[in-house]
């Protein structure tokens, strides 16, 4: 699924990765002065072997502003729900990386958020 940026100003993508694959997440630089909110992400794995903890980092250009690992042997999913959302630097990209996560590791990645001016 492409990047949608929605007539409110809010942005949305879900992207899901291929076996054993790193999946990244770029936004839209909004080149305005204006910075990138995140609010909301959701990370599931499926296919990893049991134990395996996969990489999931958010970066304000190249800055690491979150850093969180996602255990597959409960089959759990990352829910994040930012009550003060994440807030990028002015007229720069957020980044979303999660790594490979092994042999049939399938990962989802779904985020979304809106611009601050």
């Amino acid at each position: 699924m492409a990047f949608i940026e929605d007539k409110h100003g809010g942005w949305r993508e879900t992207k899901t990765s291929a076996a054993n694959t790193a999946l990244q997440i770029v936004t839209n630089d909004p080149g305005d002065g204006s910075c990138v909110r995140v609010d909301k992400v959701t990370l599931s794995v499926s296919g990893a072997t049991s134990g395996t903890d996969i990489l999931f980092t958010i970066k304000d250009g190249s800055t690491v502003i979150w850093t969180e690992y996602v255990n597959a042997l409960r089959g759990q999913a990352l829910n994040l729900d930012f009550i003060k959302p994440l807030l990028g630097s002015a007229s720069t990209a957020v980044t979303f990386d999660v790594a490979a996560g092994g042999a049939s590791a399938v990962t989802t990645l779904n985020v979304s958020g809106d611009y601050k001016g």
